[in-house]
C-alpha cells in the first residue's frame, strides 16, 4: 500500500505524494514531524524520498544533495496522509478533488458516486493529468427504494445476493447501506458479501439492531445518528431521541454494544462534522460559513431542495448533536476503531 504524506502549513498543504513520480530523490530539510500515535513533534528533521517511499528520516541534513529536488521545510509540520471515509464526489465534482489534497487528504472513501465519473478520475490521477487523493470505491448506495441517481434498489434476498456479486465482478472496494433496506434482504446480502469477500458499510437499516448488524459482520457503520435511526420506526417522536440517547449513555447499554463492536471489529465513521455543518447551514439565524464558498453549488442546491430542514425538525436535530459527541466521546473511550482495509493491509484510525 502506497504511503502518502501532506506537509502543512499556514495557507495550504503541499502533498508529497504529488512529487513521489519524480524521477531524483526528494528531499525535504528542516521540517517539524508530527507523530500522530501520540508522540511528540521532532522538530529540525531531515526527510529522503525515493519513488514512492520514504528512505530516509534524519537529524541532521547534509550541505548538499547530489542530484536531489530539495525543500526547505522551515516553519512547516509533515504528517501522514489524512482519509475521509465518507464521501460522494460525484455531488461535489472534481472541483473537490485538488481541494482535498491542498488540505492534506491524500485517499478518500467514496460511499456512492456515479461509477464511471469515479473512474475516470481515478484514471487521471492515477496518471498525473489530475491532482487528488486515492478514490476507494464503495458505492452505489444500496437502498430499499431509490431516493436519488446514486442509490441502487437491491430488491429481496435472492436479489441482494445477486447485487453483491455483480458489484464484487465490477471491481468494487466495498457495499454501501443506506436505511431502508428491508430486513430480510439486509441479513441475505451481508452474508452473500462475506462470502464474496467483500465489506460492508454504511447505514444501519431501520428495521435491524446495531448489535445485530455489528454481529451479521457489517464491517463499518457510518454517520453517528444511524444507531438510533430505528427508534423512529419503534414509534419515538424525534423530539423525544435526545433523552432517549441520555438514557441509552446512562444505562449500561452503551458500554455493552460498543464492547460487542470492539469484539466483532465494527468500525465506525462518526461524520459528526458533517451533521453539525449541515444544522448550521439550515437554521436560517446561524452565521454564514466562510468555507462554504469551497462546496459545489450542486451539493449546496441539493442540500437545499431536496433536504430542506422544518423548523420542528431542526430544533429536535440541534437537542441531538451535543448528544451525539458524548455518543462518540464513549465509543472512542471503550476502543471503537475505524479501519480501512485495502488489498491484505488494514489502515486504524480512532473515531
Amino acid at each position: 500500500m502506497k504511503r502518502h504524506m501532506a506537509i502543512t502549513f499556514i495557507g495550504g498543504v503541499l502533498c508529497c505524494a504529488a512529487l513521489a513520480a519524480q524521477t531524483p530523490p526528494l528531499v525535504i530539510t528542516h521540517i517539524t514531524i508530527i507523530d500522530t500515535h501520540g508522540g511528540t513533534a521532532q522538530p529540525d528533521m531531515t526527510i529522503v524520498i525515493r519513488g514512492s517511499r520514504i528512505a530516509e528520516i534524519q537529524k541532521v541534513a547534509p550541505d548538499h544533495w547530489d542530484g536531489a529536488t530539495v525543500i526547505d521545510g522551515q516553519g512547516k509540520f509533515l504528517i501522514p496522509g489524512l482519509w475521509d471515509m465518507e464521501v460522494h464526489l460525484s455531488w461535489t465534482t472534481d472541483s473537490a478533488l485538488p481541494l482535498l489534497v491542498a488540505n492534506g487528504v491524500t485517499d478518500v472513501r467514496d460511499m456512492g458516486s456515479d461509477l464511471a465519473e469515479l473512474e475516470n478520475w481515478r484514471t487521471r490521477i492515477s496518471t498525473g493529468l489530475l491532482v487528488g487523493p486515492y478514490i476507494l470505491r464503495v458505492g452505489p448506495m444500496l437502498n430499499g427504494k431509490s431516493f436519488n441517481r446514486y442509490q441502487m434498489v437491491i430488491g429481496p434476498p435472492e436479489q441482494a445476493k445477486g447485487v453483491v456479486r455483480t458489484l464484487k465482478f465490477l471491481g468494487m472496494d466495498g457495499l454501501s447501506l443506506e436505511r431502508r433496506v428491508p430486513r430480510d434482504s439486509y441479513f441475505a446480502l451481508v452474508e452473500e458479501a462475506k462470502q464474496e469477500g467483500i465489506p460492508v458499510g454504511g447505514h444501519i437499516p431501520i428495521g435491524v439492531q446495531p448489535g445485530e448488524a455489528s454481529d451479521a459482520g457489517q464491517a463499518s457503520i457510518e454517520n453517528a445518528d444511524t444507531l438510533f435511526e430505528g427508534m423512529l420506526s419503534a414509534g419515538i417522536p424525534e423530539d423525544k431521541i435526545p433523552a432517549a440517547i441520555v438514557r441509552f449513555l446512562a444505562s449500561g447499554a452503551a458500554d455493552e454494544l460498543f464492547a460487542r463492536f470492539v469484539k466483532n471489529h465494527t468500525a465506525y465513521t462518526p461524520a459528526i462534522s458533517q451533521f453539525e455543518w449541515s444544522l448550521q447551514d439550515a437554521d436560517p439565524s446561524a452565521p454564514k460559513d466562510p468555507w462554504k464558498r469551497y462546496v459545489a453549488r450542486s451539493l449546496r442546491d441539493f442540500l437545499l431542495t431536496q433536504h430542506p430542514l422544518a423548523p420542528d425538525d431542526l430544533k429536535a436535530m440541534q437537542k441531538m448533536f451535543p448528544e451525539l459527541v458524548k455518543v462518540v466521546g464513549r465509543m472512542n473511550r471503550d476502543g471503537v476503531t475505524s479501519y480501512l482495509r485495502r488489498g491484505s493491509e488494514r489502515k486504524t484510525l480512532r473515531t
